[in-house]
């Protein structure tokens, strides 16, 4: 092992990052700009809920749908088509502001979300191939360029729309010249998977101590509480404080990305879940109950820590899982995962609208609850160990 490769896998590392990160902005902006979008086309809560739940399951029910295509290629083509496609919701500013645009909106907001989903599971194939960087270290630093991308878009967009209105989101116009050129600079390759048989020639799943579906559903669980969370805060708050708060919880998200990886490889990854969902759960009641006091929202930064910062121990987890192939793995955990908080964010939206917002934020740690109780069920039966996927099953192209 080579110190030049090595230093050069982190290089490539940091570019998958910096991808992540602008192919994550998106997001961010939807979710904090929603409210100026709701007042300036005329829309209802039930009406953006629709918007942001459409885009959402775009986002994530693609990555359900792609994540095995292509397993047999190493060049990443797909982040190439995203980073062009996710700008679409930069176009908004070009429509006449008239609640007849709704489905120009949502058709806007599909396209963009193609372009967020397709490249994710392909990525966490590139960071797969980086075999130099212990994997729960790799895994931390890739998810968390995403959720500085969140973090980015939620914090700047709003201040874009107080100077220029929705014109000012055309700046992410850029984001395709930056990351299009990294990517070629860095010589990203895909890791790709052989198919394991049995000694009757049929195929078997991939090795691992733990299933893949119950680590699926804790994180899909855990999931719905983040996506309610990152919604409802700015239909409280509105746009400006919104934004904040859910920049605190990101930034803590990114942070404990980076304290749980650590964590994880000390203690296992079931076990470092399993207390960041009791740990979110215990900084959320009282930010919830105490939400008119201005001191609670320092408590959303050490909730993101924990509760959102699990998230990329979770995909370290279902990597190592037994259960389908790699690719399908990966787009379920990154793309159905969230397909399904968006659907539940699709069904609460209404319900929103007719009892409030505040009746509905208060239930928002029921999902971590129940990630908890799927967690402790996981080291019942398991102990909570993981097992590295076997060399055979994924072939590693060195960049040339």
């Amino acid at each position: 092992m080579s110190v030049e490769s090595k230093q050069f896998q982190w290089k490539q590392l940091l570019a998958l990052t910096v991808v992540h990160g602008l192919l994550d902005v998106p997001p961010g902006i939807i979710h904090v700009v929603l409210p100026e979008i709701q007042r300036e086309f005329t829309l209802s809560i039930t009406m953006g809920g629709v918007l942001l739940g459409v885009f959402n399951l775009t986002c994530n029910g693609v990555q359900v749908l792609t994540g095995h295509w292509r397993a047999g290629s190493d060049r990443p083509r797909f982040q190439y088509i995203g980073l062009v496609l996710c700008i679409a919701l930069s176009l908004f500013a070009l429509l006449p502001r008239t609640s007849t645009m709704f489905p120009m909106l949502v058709f806007l907001a599909v396209v963009a979300g193609c372009g967020v989903a397709m490249p994710h599971p392909e990525a966490l194939r590139a960071v797969h191939a980086i075999n130099k960087v212990p994997a729960a270290i790799a895994t931390g630093v890739y998810m968390a360029g995403g959720i500085a991308g969140f973090c980015i878009g939620g914090w700047f967009s709003p201040r874009l729309l107080e100077v220029f209105g929705l014109e000012g989101l055309y700046v992410f116009l850029l984001t395709p010249m930056i990351g299009i050129p990294l990517l070629v600079l860095m010589r990203i390759r895909l890791a790709v998977e052989t198919p394991l048989f049995d000694e009757n020639g049929k195929r078997r799943s991939s090795p691992g101590l733990i299933s893949f579906w119950p680590v699926l559903l804790m994180t899909t669980l855990a999931g719905i509480s983040s996506a309610i969370l990152v919604w409802l805060l700015p239909q409280k708050l509105g746009s400006l404080a919104g934004g904040r708060a859910v920049t605190l919880f990101m930034i803590g998200g990114g942070a404990g990305s980076f304290a749980l990886a650590w964590l994880a490889h000390k203690i296992g990854e079931v076990r470092c879940a399993t207390l960041g969902m009791l740990g979110a759960i215990g900084m959320l009641v009282p930010f919830l109950i105490f939400i008119d006091s201005s001191w609670t929202y320092l408590l959303l930064f050490p909730a993101g820590v924990l509760g959102y910062g699990a998230y990329p121990v979770l995909v370290t987890l279902a990597k190592n899982a037994r259960g389908p192939i790699f690719g399908t793995r990966m787009g379920l955990i990154v793309g159905g995962v969230w397909g399904i908080a968006s659907v539940a964010i699709m069904v609460l939206a209404p319900l929103a609208d007719r009892i409030g917002v505040d009746s509905v934020l208060k239930f928002s740690p029921i999902g971590y609850m129940l990630a908890l109780v799927a967690g402790i069920v996981m080291l019942r039966r398991t102990g909570g160990p993981s097992k590295p996927i076997e060399p055979s099953v994924l072939a590693v192209v060195e960049p040339i």
